[in-house]
């Protein structure tokens, strides 16, 4: 999931997400398949660039709109 998220937000360019995340957090990587699934609460999120905090920050918002968003419709 995190990958399709990556994927649809660089247009499947792994240059677009080693540009916006820098080399410091991309050079174990060769492409998209390589990045492993986010957590906010680890060591290496804390460690991340500005760029990939932003897109796992991203990643985990839209499933907070999600839920608030069904919770608002089971309300209604």
């Amino acid at each position: 999931m995190f990958i399709r998220f990556l994927q649809e937000k660089y247009h499947n360019d792994f240059k677009e997400l080693v540009e916006a995340w820098g080399e410091k957090d991309t050079q174990d990587l060769t492409d998209f398949a390589d990045v492993r699934y986010p957590s906010d609460k680890s060591e290496a999120y804390k460690k991340a660039s500005p760029g990939k905090k932003a897109d796992i920050d991203a990643f985990w918002q839209q499933y907070q709109d999600q839920a608030i968003r069904e919770e608002e419709d089971e309300n209604v």
